[in-house]
């Protein structure tokens, strides 16, 4: 599967989404187009080392696998797609969502090491400039969570402080075993169309491969 090639394909017919489930269900569609012999999961129960996890998306194509995981977080935007009028309000929580997306690099090396021939992909797409120029402060919360672009991230990673106000769910640190490299490329541009939004009108797609 060529994923590089799937979302260009999908950055070509839906350069934004209004949720995370759109980008879900939208991504989806484009594979089955790409891969038309292929099986396609939405929300798919494993078992892993961990217990039972869930996937947003699995792939089942020529007797090998393809596990994804999905984060969509936008920011203030409005914008005309068509005849449709789309307004995103800021996500925020940004100190979380690093958290989840490393949790989710976490989760697919557990799921990869233990089926054979499969392969992972964690996939961020935002317009929040905020994720990929990261935070200075080295005593922020999250700062070894954060995803700055460049940045190689592998290891133990924990909250610097404030774990219980994380939630239940989050309380855990996060060990990869392998090491990546965090680079945030294009995903699309919205600077082109009429009327043209007034601020953050570009997303960028961050991509690991597990």
């Amino acid at each position: 599967m060529d994923i590089e090639k799937i979302i260009q394909s999908l950055a070509s017919k839906k350069p934004v989404f209004d949720l995370e489930r759109d980008f879900q269900k939208s991504l989806k569609q484009i594979i089955k187009q790409e891969l038309p012999n292929s099986q396609v999961d939405t929300e798919y129960n494993i078992q892993t080392e961990l217990g039972s996890v869930r996937v947003d998306i699995r792939v089942l194509d020529q007797e090998k696998e393809y596990f994804i995981e999905l984060k969509y977080k936008p920011t203030n935007l409005e914008v005309r797609i068509g005849d449709n009028d789309l307004e995103l309000k800021h996500h925020g929580a940004q100190d979380l969502s690093c958290y989840d997306f490393l949790y989710d690099v976490s989760k697919l090396e557990h799921i990869i090491e233990s089926r054979l021939d499969s392969t992972g992909y964690a996939i961020f797409i935002t317009n929040d400039e905020r994720y990929w120029l990261g935070t200075e402060n080295k005593d922020a919360d999250y700062y070894p969570f954060r995803l700055t672009d460049h940045r190689e991230i592998t290891g133990h990673m924990m909250w610097q402080n404030n774990i219980e106000r994380k939630g239940n769910d989050r309380q855990l640190p996060i060990n990869l075993s392998k090491s990546y490299t965090i680079r945030w490329n294009k995903y699309s541009d919205l600077t082109s169309l009429d009327p043209i939004p007034t601020n953050h009108a570009k997303l960028k797609i961050l991509l690991i491969t597990v």
